[in-house]
């Protein structure tokens, strides 16, 4: 069964601003494509004010009488049910395109500009249009009010975009953009759509409709797909004519084609067309039957050729199949294989290619060197982009000069897998590492094994080497292996193993050499000489250079680029050995122990810690240099915090610790700052986004202080009493006033605010319910919107800082390694730089990076045949660091047994992880189930002889199901998925304490007292295995897709944006070193048994108002401790009875308290709290979108670096290699010789 959809397109006999004949055709054409069945309408270009306005598209007039016309359309009933693709001029931004409007059933769908406008021969459309410039970007387009009463839309999509169905997927364009070279079907097809549209107003020319006959065939014979294109018709009031002639093409035939010069006002053309014919165009082919079809095809022609002629016999069929190939069993059987006889089946593929250099060279026949240099393919599989797709090479996993090699290895010298690996790591170490040549060789005897039983139909040929692939000439081998070569392939990977734990071969070359970069010491007396100079100097001895030495660059630069950190540092010997073991992971740092020691111990520790930074600070200064230590601030700001630490410390000596403000408390967070740079940007970005705001915070404060003004004047103090609680409890004065609104913005306070002035009249509650609404719902949201998006702004400046960093540090690490004396070459063509294959990869073993990155970008590296990369490749190599990271699971172990191999289908479907999660769900509904019944009893009421027995039971269960999963996976296997070690960590557990529980209360226990066993009762043991049982259900979260999404979010935020937690904590830690020094001790909490006297002798502040803080005994919540400190802030945060604590600090302290209060609850609740939700929201987004369209098992395989450069890096200008190369020159540790761009173009 295929899916049919049926497509209506028109050609219309549309007049410049006829707007009433306009519509009745539009609608005319709607009606006849709905009566054919069609589910889709497409209709000319700008057909409902006509293509021939010319300037009247300036007036808007012509604008607003579109939308009109658009209005009766949305609102006809003759559009229900059908996609209409209409065509108008609309402004948006104040900027006019020409646009198609798609709607259906009243609901407008996409409105796409244009983005290739005809300005050429009688076109002027540049004259009244913009062409979009925004490929793959959709903007929010708002409607005028008469569309948005009767779409209910306020905005729509505007913008490049397709339309995705439950069946199929379609995109637009327009005119023009179909005679582009650059046409927008080309990427659209590559991205799967599958129905393809064209909105025109093409002109007639002579032989311009056999042109667009042919451009709609080429749109869709390459990639496949369904493509309709509509056309005016008519004259439109000018000296063009339009002649219609609308078609509908599916994989390059046209099935329908409207006539040319008709005379009709309304032509509609339809087809019913199955979207599986597209697909099964697009998919593969079968190969191996393409292949076996060919060599029928060959016979055929061999015998009709002759007879065709009159000439009786037949033709021989050669075959192209060489040696190398045959011994793997790289052809198709009975392709190749089965001709009459194959005059090359006995050479080699690289004495093949060395005999036709030979005779291109010697018989002048130039065209077997293209031969030879292209790619060897069985083109099989269609080009991609016009190139090969498919390579043999790729196919086999190995070059043809390595086979050649394998199988000289293999047949002459009668190799096995491990003499063959032995051979092959000494004779390859230049360009393969051991586990590479392991890959190989496994890789070529899995393929030998499996294709032996093509040997018996290899066409005869000339043995023309002393090896062959007739086994029976040569030497005598099995028919069948086994082709997992178990053993022989163990011996391998120790070996492997060996030697990269103890390298065969380790040398170091130490010659003299000039430190490449650094500046030399005889810089000084020669201080009058230009830069120019200097690096001319450079140049001319640079090939001193040790070689080493620009690999220890390289490898340095690409670390800075992986990390993101500035190239701007010392790059001879020593300054990189240094600055390698300072960025190491086994670099020191010291934290202060939380606790408070002895007088002169924390001291003691922070000289140590600051003699540290100290160090620090000075390798830093060090490696960067003077002039720019002088610009940097942070490094500066380091240096006075430090110097003031180290006087503060000295003081508290001289006092014996007798100082209770000590002022490098509070400057402590900077080290924690400084030493990361993301945090820094976060910073920064928050010192930009404050002036951004202080508009909205003026108008939030003048919003404050007019209310406060308006509630005083509403509540004065009245001369009876029983109607001054309004006056008495909130408005008594300005300070008292301006606090209870400031509250009532946070909603804490309500509505007990509101309750005194509610009681004596209803009317009061318009004043709090304004001040509530403008307040707390539309200025405190509007300044968290302007928080999140001046602080995002200048944040993707920061990011873009980043990026930049990255392109630095690898840009300059190709071209030290192109520097001369290095294994680089110049292209003989156009001289353009490129860097050795082998000192890429030897480069990259030295980088510190993560281990699946490194071999995705070494990988990468040696898919160069040649055996050099140019700048533009290099940079693409790196790529790889955007990538995700999938994790593959290793191979399910393989039963000679077939009852085990039963039990390994059975155990690895997906149904016993589902049959599992549903005992699990059973097991906490019975829990429920009986603590609900045993809800009223207490401990020693409650028989717990059933619970025991009911855990048994799923315990034996969940026991047995992991050793299932054993069994099916293997140890490695069931180990590789978190769900299972998660799972099998609990079930060991429940099991053991399970058993503790049977041993301890039903064979060892006390006969009289069976429920208690020493101090622990039979229901704690109980009530533990309970919890774990309960808390074992999580298992479940990544068996649910959106779920598994959100619990990796929660991970993700703790890796990847510890920076913002970070300012947070300083924040915290700032905050709660002030409230120590100002309240310490503030609040005493009174004694109880005074507390509950009616003495006389209690605390005089001691009150019991309702709602207070003595009322809600919040004696712990105090500035005693840093840890209570810290409570209390949080407490505060969250903005739950935050007034009590500040009115509390009022009554103890003084009215200047509320400042403290208020400017922390503004900092943490308004500022950081708002924007890390929306970064939160930011990340589940991406992770979100990324996740779209994977199954559950991809999201558990997918591990997403989510960082903040990746988050944003879809909004992010990448640097231009001008930029980049301006930016290297104007460092000062860095001398590097500034290239032509036109010689890097690839």
């Amino acid at each position: 069964m295929g899916r049919k959809v049926t497509l209506a397109t028109c050609s219309l006999n549309q007049w410049a601003l006829d707007f009433d004949g306009n519509l009745q055709r539009i609608l005319k054409s709607i009606e006849v494509s709905k009566s054919k069945g069609a589910k889709y309408r497409l209709g000319p270009e700008l057909e409902i004010c006509g293509y021939g306005c010319a300037d009247h598209f300036y007036e808007s007039d012509t604008l607003l009488h579109c939308f009109q016309v658009l209005k009766v359309l949305l609102e006809s009933p003759e559009t229900e049910d059908i996609i209409c693709d209409v065509g108008m001029p609309v402004m948006h931004h104040n900027v006019r395109y020409n646009c198609r409007v798609l709607f259906l059933n009243k609901k407008i769908l996409l409105i796409r500009p244009k983005m290739l406008l005809a300005n050429y021969g009688n076109n002027r459309e540049f004259r009244w249009f913009s062409p979009w410039t925004k490929p793959r970007c959709v903007e929010d387009y708002f409607l005028p009010r008469m569309i948005q009463d009767v779409t209910g839309q306020v905005t729509v999509p505007f913008g490049d975009a397709v339309l995705s169905t439950m069946d199929t997927c379609l995109g637009s364009e327009m005119c023009a953009e179909l005679w582009n070279p650059r046409s927008p079907h080309v990427d659209m097809g590559l991205d799967g759509i599958e129905i393809f549209t064209n909105s025109s107003a093409s002109y007639h020319e002579l032989r311009k409709a056999d042109q667009r006959v042919n451009l709609v065939r080429s749109a869709t014979t390459k990639s496949g797909g369904i493509y309709l294109f509509a056309n005016q018709k008519g004259c439109d009031g000018d000296r063009l004519y339009y002649d219609g002639c609308a078609m509908i093409a599916i994989n390059g035939d046209i099935v329908a084609q409207g006539t040319q010069f008709s005379l009709d006002d309304v032509e509609v053309l339809t087809a019913i067309l199955d979207l599986e014919d597209v697909r099964s165009y697009r998919g593969e082919r079968c190969h191996p039957h393409m292949a076996r079809v060919r060599m029928i095809l060959a016979y055929l022609f061999a015998q009709l050729y002759l007879w065709a002629q009159g000439k009786p016999g037949g033709l021989l069929v050669l075959g192209s199949a060489n040696v190398d190939e045959s011994l793997t069993g790289y052809f198709t059987k009975y392709d190749c294989s089965s001709a009459d006889i194959n005059p090359i089946g006995g050479v080699s593929k690289m004495d093949l290619k060395s005999f036709l250099l030979y005779c291109s060279e010697h018989f002048q026949l130039s065209a077997l060197k293209s031969i030879v240099a292209a790619p060897p393919t069985a083109e099989l599989e269609p080009l991609t982009d016009g190139q090969v797709s498919q390579t043999d090479e790729a196919d086999m996993g190995m070059t043809y000069s390595e086979l050649s090699v394998i199988g000289k290895l293999r047949k002459i010298s009668k190799c096995g897998p491990y003499s063959m690996f032995c051979k092959l790591i000494h004779s390859w170490r230049e360009s393969c590492s051991p586990s590479q040549v392991a890959v190989k060789v496994k890789h070529f005897f899995k393929m030998y094994a499996t294709n032996r039983h093509k040997m018996t139909t290899v066409t005869p040929s000339y043995h023309a080497e002393s090896y062959s692939p007739d086994d029976n000439r040569f030497d005598l081998r099995p028919f069948l292996y086994n082709t997992r070569w178990s053993w022989q392939f163990q011996c391998i990977d120790a070996e492997q193993n060996r030697m990269e734990t103890q390298p065969l071969l380790s040398e170091s070359r130490k010659r003299d050499s000039v430190d490449y970069g650094s500046r030399y010491e005889s810089e000084s007396s020669s201080r009058s000489e230009s830069k120019e100079t200097s690096r001319l100097f450079d140049s001319v001895h640079v090939q001193e250079h040790d070689e080493d030495l620009y690999i220890q660059q390289a490898a340095v630069f690409i670390e800075d680029a992986v990390q993101y950190r500035s190239i701007n540092h010392k790059v001879d010997l020593g300054s990189l050995t240094l600055y390698r073991w300072y960025y190491s992971r086994i670099y020191p740092r010291f934290r202060p122990e939380p606790w408070e020691p002895p007088c002169g111990l924390t001291e003691a520790i922070e000289i140590i810690c600051l003699c540290i930074f100290t160090l620090d600070v000075v390798v830093k200064s060090y490696l960067i240099g003077w002039e720019e230590f002088r610009t940097n601030k942070w490094l500066i700001g380091y240096v006075l915090v430090i110097a003031v630490s180290v006087v503060d410390c000295m003081v508290s000596f001289s006092m014996l610790c007798g100082t209770t403000i000590r002022l490098r408390r509070l400057i402590r967070p900077f080290f924690l700052l400084q030493n990361s740079s993301l945090m820094k940007k976060t910073l920064k970005c928050i010192k930009r986004t404050l002036p951004e705001i202080a508009s909205v915070i003026l108008l939030l404060a003048l919003h404050l202080c007019l209310f406060t003004m308006i509630g005083m004047l509403i509540f004065p103090k009245s001369e009876d009493s029983s109607k001054n609680g309004e006056w008495d409890a909130y408005f008594k004065n300005l300070p008292k006033s301006l606090s209870s609104l400031l509250v009532l913005l946070t909603t804490a306070n309500n509505p007990d605010v509101m309750v005194p002035a509610y009681s004596l009249n209803r009317g009061y509650t318009i004043f709090f319910i304004l001040f509530s609404v403008c307040g707390t719902y539309i200025l405190m949201n509007l300044l968290t919107a302007i928080i999140y998006n001046q602080f995002r702004g200048y944040l993707l400046m920061s990011v873009q800082a980043s990026i930049l960093r990255r392109r630095l540090g690898i840009r300059a690490a190709f071209k030290v390694l192109c520097c001369p004396g290095q294994s680089y070459d110049d292209h003989p063509d156009d001289h353009v730089k490129r860097v050795r294959v082998d000192t890429v990869l030897q480069v990259m073993r030295r980088v510190q990076m993560a281990s699946y990155y490194r071999q995705a970008v070494i990988k990468a590296a040696q898919e160069f045949r040649d055996g050099f990369i140019d700048g533009d490749a290099f940079q693409r190599l790196f790529n790889e660091l955007d990538k995700e990271h999938i994790k593959e699971h290793p191979p399910k172990p393989e039963y000679s047994s077939l009852l085990l191999q039963s039990i390994q289908n059975v155990c690895s479907h997906y149904y016993l992880t589902v049959t599992g999660n549903v005992v699990a769900l059973a097991n906490v509904i019975c829990i429920c189930t009986i603590l609900v019944m045993d809800s009223e009893k207490t401990v020693t009421e409650r028989n717990d002889f059933y619970m025991e027995v009911i855990n048994w039971v799923f315990i034996i269960y969940y026991l047995i199901e992991m050793m299932l999963k054993l069994v099916a996976f293997g140890w490695r296997g069931y180990l590789s998925y978190r769900n299972n070690i998660f799972d099998g960590f609990f079930t060991i557990l429940l099991l053991i304490l399970q058993v503790t529980i049977f041993v301890m209360f039903r064979i060892t226990g006390p006969k009289s007292m069976p429920s208690q066993h020493g101090d622990i009762s039979l229901w704690e043991m109980v009530r533990l295995v309970n919890m774990l049982i309960v808390f074992r259900f999580l298992r479940i979260i990544p068996e649910i897709k959106l779920m598994a999404l959100v619990a990796s979010t929660l991970v993700d935020l703790v890796k990847n944006l510890r920076a913002f937690a970070g300012i947070l904590v300083v924040v915290y830690y700032v905050y709660a070193v002030i409230g120590i020094w100002l309240f310490q001790g503030a609040i005493t909490p009174p004694d109880l048994s005074v507390a509950n006297s009616s003495s006389e002798n209690g605390t005089s502040n001691f009150t019991m108002e309702c709602g207070s803080y003595e009322q809600l005994q919040y004696w712990p919540n105090n500035f005693d401790d840093f840890a209570s400190s810290l409570v209390l802030l949080y407490d505060v945060m969250v903005v739950n009875n935050w007034q009590v604590f500040m009115d509390a600090y009022t009554r103890y302290t003084t009215e200047w308290s509320k400042v403290y209060f208020v400017s922390w609850w503004f900092t943490s609740s308004v500022m950081w709290v708002n924007l890390f939700v929306a970064l939160i929201l930011e990340n589940f987004t991406y992770k979100y979108d990324k996740s779209h369209a994977l199954s559950v098992s991809d999201v558990e395989r997918r591990s997403y670096e989510t960082t903040v450069q990746v988050m944003f890096r879809d909004q992010i200008q990448e640097p231009t290699l001008e930029d980049v190369e301006n930016h290297l020159q104007c460092l000062p540790h860095l001398h590097l010789p500034r290239w032509s761009l036109q010689s890097h173009s690839p």
